[in-house]
């Protein structure tokens, strides 16, 4: 008896995966952030941390559909696990520039993003902190609105270029120095008159030594000074913050050096004749804020910043 040949029923093809308006949410996010973790997508989208698990999954199912790319934290301790950071992959770049008309083809090239020197990620995660409490701001204060954020891969289309001198033995060399600040804001104020009030911001890891630090300062006031800033964010509503997760050690170590380099120009100045610049003090706050999640009120409201030369503590954003 021969046996009957036995039929493989077909399979049935996937169908293949439709985004949903919280999946073209959270694509956006992850472009204007450029690298970013669960947890503070959440945080973007002002939602509890009950729904973590639930984000978690949706990353998840994004990056099985190429959306996205995802890599660790770096490691420093021995042991635990460490959460995922996630950036744009190619599909969710041209999703974003094809479905939502976002700009994303500037972005980055997804293979060069993923090799992150291990001081970047936490640099990054800092400053998206910062990026989401100026978000959410308005929620506790109603008189102030973010009309504007710039990231720092965003500003890095532009050029920011002054001219420094430095003083050696012999004679005066010039130096051309390019730079690019960490993120800007630009808030809103109602009153009568309505007030504007922008942020050039600057996320300190203590990683950056004393001279690299003054001629950072030196190259902000030449910026601010030489008109360059006016005219490429066209406005002259200024402060620079440089803000540090790291403790209020670190800002007032900072704080110190700016001082030092307005008063006596150690190394670099922003002028031939090399006179100080006590009289940018204005343009400079420094604030230490605890690493992760931020309030909103308390980083851009209360009194936690310090001006060089002064020792009565400020907002960032005086009402």
């Amino acid at each position: 008896m021969i046996s009957p040949t036995l039929v493989k029923p077909k399979r049935q093809a996937k169908k293949p995966y439709t985004l949903t308006p919280v999946d073209s949410e959270v694509l956006q996010a992850v472009w204007f952030h450029h690298f970013i973790t669960a947890e503070q997508l959440l945080r973007h989208r002002d939602r509890s941390i009950n729904g973590l698990a639930k984000m978690q999954e949706k990353l998840k199912v994004l990056y099985e559909q190429k959306y996205v790319d995802r890599f660790y934290q770096p490691r420093y301790e021995p042991h635990g696990s460490l959460p995922y950071v996630y950036l744009l992959a190619s599909k969710g770049i041209k999703y974003l520039n094809e479905y939502c008309g976002t700009p994303a083809h500037v972005y980055y090239r997804p293979s060069n993003n993923l090799k992150r020197s291990p001081l970047d990620v936490p640099h990054d995660v800092a400053l998206n902190e910062v990026f989401i409490a100026a978000r959410h701001l308005e929620k506790q204060e109603p008189r102030v609105s973010l009309f504007e954020a710039r990231h720092e891969w965003m500003l890095r289309q532009e050029i920011y270029q002054v001219t420094l001198y430095r003083t050696t033995q012999t004679h005066l060399v010039r130096e051309e120095v390019r730079f690019t600040p960490d993120g800007f804001l630009d808030f809103r104020i109602t009153g009568n008159p309505p007030q504007q009030a922008c942020i050039l911001l600057e996320m300190d890891m203590d990683t950056h030594q004393k001279p690299r630090f003054q001629k950072k300062i030196a190259s902000y006031a030449a910026f601010i000074n030489s008109g360059l800033y006016e005219q490429q964010f066209q406005t002259t509503s200024v402060v620079i913050a440089f803000v540090t997760p790291t403790g209020e050690k670190r800002a007032m170590q900072m704080k110190a050096w700016c001082e030092e380099q307005l008063a006596n120009s150690p190394l670099y100045h922003p002028s031939q004749q090399g006179t100080n610049g006590i009289g940018d003090a204005s343009l400079f706050l420094f604030g230490a804020v605890p690493p992760g999640a931020l309030n909103p009120q308390d980083v851009f409201l209360s009194r936690l910043w310090c001006a060089p030369f002064d020792t009565t503590p400020q907002a960032l954003i005086e009402l």
